[in-house]
């Protein structure tokens, strides 16, 4: 089925929305000075402005990542798993809203943007059963006299850049997995 976008009459056009920062939970406007449009591609309006970060705004999210990551840690294996199936449960809610703005972002026809969704969805239910999966092994004898074993540990705070075209799957493929990472074995 195809889909097509209604061009905008003089009177559709939309009052621009600021895209801001998220560091240390809570929304920080841009300190830089330099921000970039932000269009709805099928219909060639803009409808927003986004903030481009300074390397001091970077350094700041760097820093309260790696502030919030010792508590992360130390929350046990099945708080982290609740924590991902409520995440997943969000994302399944209100994965129709999540399509659209991909659609008005983006210019993926909806039906694209709602299987993107679903398929960054799978990585999220997937990282719900990590804590079973991040059980260590552990080998006897594997060569003469020679135990062999595996802990898996965190390696901190990791960024990842994601391409356009996948704005909501690759991420989701990114932070799903390492989400419930965090632990450390005795």
């Amino acid at each position: 089925m195809t889909e097509i976008a209604q061009a905008p009459g003089k009177s559709d056009a939309p009052k621009l929305r600021r895209i801001s920062h998220w560091i240390d939970g809570r929304i920080v406007a841009g300190e830089s000075g330099r921000s970039g449009p932000v269009y709805n591609p099928a219909l060639g309006i803009q409808t927003g402005e986004v903030d481009f970060a300074s390397a001091g705004e970077v350094g700041r999210a760097v820093a309260a990542a790696k502030a919030a990551f010792p508590e992360w840690r130390e929350l046990s294996l099945s708080r982290r798993q609740d924590l991902m199936f409520r995440i997943r449960q969000l994302v399944h809610e209100r994965r129709e809203e999540i399509a659209k703005i991909l659609t008005d972002e983006h210019g993926k026809v909806l039906s694209d943007a709602v299987g993107e969704v679903q398929r960054g969805l799978e990585v999220v239910e997937h990282a719900c059963g990590i804590p079973t999966l991040l059980r260590g092994s552990f080998s006897e004898q594997a060569s003469s006299g020679i135990d062999v074993y595996s802990i898996r540990q965190p390696l901190g705070v990791a960024a990842g850049i994601t391409p356009f075209n996948f704005p909501a799957m690759v991420p989701m493929w990114m932070w799903a997995p390492a989400s419930p990472v965090g632990t450390r074995s005795s």
